[in-house]
């Protein structure tokens, strides 16, 4: 059976409105060159040793990972986003001296447009008063379009090398 008249009118008349409404009703997608832009303002705030201004990119339900090596092998840590920025001001206040380096970046954004993951290796060296630690980290995070902002939403990281030594302050 055929739909009637006044169903054909009312389905050609949705197609007209919905054909007449603005472009950005369409679903933004994630690209490369915003990726890169976000990466760049991490790094800023992150050089900066300023958490809330790093912590502006993170969802507020983003959840972070990192495993690190202990004697008794590996150990998960897992935070939320406050209990992220926490860790983050605590290390941040005793650092006299802070540096990173992101190498082997990649980014993959999904099929849809709608999600983006960037894989690095990240070399970090933090000197405090009485320490100097360095450690590498094979990081993986998950990027998200949130109310047209681009977030972090996941971060974990693997701790593939960690040296720890006193300096001379500490003797």
């Amino acid at each position: 059976m055929m739909p009637g008249r006044g169903v054909r009118v009312m389905t050609l008349t949705l197609l007209v409105v919905l054909l007449r409404l603005p472009a950005p009703l369409a679903q933004a997608q994630i690209t490369e060159p915003q990726v890169q832009a976000l990466l760049e303002s991490l790094d800023q705030a992150a050089r900066s040793l300023k958490t809330d201004a790093l912590m502006a990119h993170f969802a507020d339900d983003a959840v972070m990972t990192l495993e690190v090596p202990t004697p008794d092998g590996p150990q998960r840590l897992r935070w939320n986003k406050t209990e992220y920025a926490k860790e983050l001001d605590e290390g941040y206040k005793d650092a006299i001296d802070y540096t990173f380096e992101r190498t082997e970046t990649a980014i993959r954004i999904a099929p849809d447009g709608l999600s983006a993951t960037v894989t690095a290796t990240m070399v970090e060296t933090l000197r405090t008063r009485d320490r100097l630690i360095r450690a590498v980290s094979r990081d993986k995070a998950r990027l998200e379009l949130r109310n047209g902002k681009l977030l972090v939403t996941r971060l974990d990281g693997v701790i593939i090398e960690f040296e720890q030594e006193e300096t001379a302050e500490a003797v």
